[in-house]
């Protein structure tokens, strides 16, 4: 990772279950999941929940803007992906499944971002 950072170079994962751009036909996963584009981001640490939620989307018509299969987090943090979501003009809903935070600081400032940003949580 060292080396990565040093380059500038990004690493998703480890154990991740990879990430799906359809607005671009982009489909990086080992899933047989094509969902419609849209306007719903997914982040998920979990690949099976991950790709559930993004079948559900898919067999209800629900389009996605992108996924994001976190995985063990090594580099890129769920609070990264959110981040990220939060500035793209395409993205109106962020759907995330979190099973740990690494630093509470950095996951309980976002809300706050999102509230500037007329996002709605519950």
């Amino acid at each position: 990772m060292p080396k990565a950072r040093e380059l500038d170079i990004l690493i998703l994962g480890p154990n991740t279950m990879g990430i799906i751009n359809p607005h671009i036909k982009f489909y990086c996963t080992g899933s047989h999941v094509w969902p419609r584009a849209g306007e719903t981001s997914v982040v998920a640490q979990s690949g099976n929940m991950g790709t559930q939620l993004i079948a559900f989307a898919e067999q209800q018509g629900i389009g996605i803007r992108g996924f994001s299969g976190s995985g063990n987090e090594a580099m890129i943090t769920i609070e990264d992906y959110l981040e990220a979501f939060e500035d793209d003009q395409r993205t109106k809903i962020i759907m995330l499944y979190i099973e740990s935070v690494k630093t509470a600081e950095d996951f309980s400032i976002l809300p706050s971002v999102s509230a500037r940003k007329n996002r709605l949580w519950s």
